[in-house]
């Protein structure tokens, strides 16, 4: 009866291990699909910045106000 017991837990330990490595590789997963988008949108802003010379870049300074209207 004891030795039933402690095979019923041990199969439950290693079930639950299971699951919970299965939830921590599909998390990493997301995270992986995720940061190549994250890093398209920062590759377009430095691109808008004006990375080459001669480029005009439509785009306030910092801390000045449009007095034109």
């Amino acid at each position: 009866m004891n030795s039933e017991w402690m095979k019923v837990m041990l199969d439950e330990i290693a079930r639950k291990r299971a699951e919970a490595d299965q939830d921590r590789l599909e998390l990493e997963r997301r995270e992986l699909e995720r940061r190549p988008v994250e890093r398209a949108a920062t590759d377009t802003d430095a691109a808008a910045e004006g990375a080459s010379e001669g480029t005009a870049v439509a785009r306030p300074a910092a801390g000045r106000v449009n007095d034109s209207a």
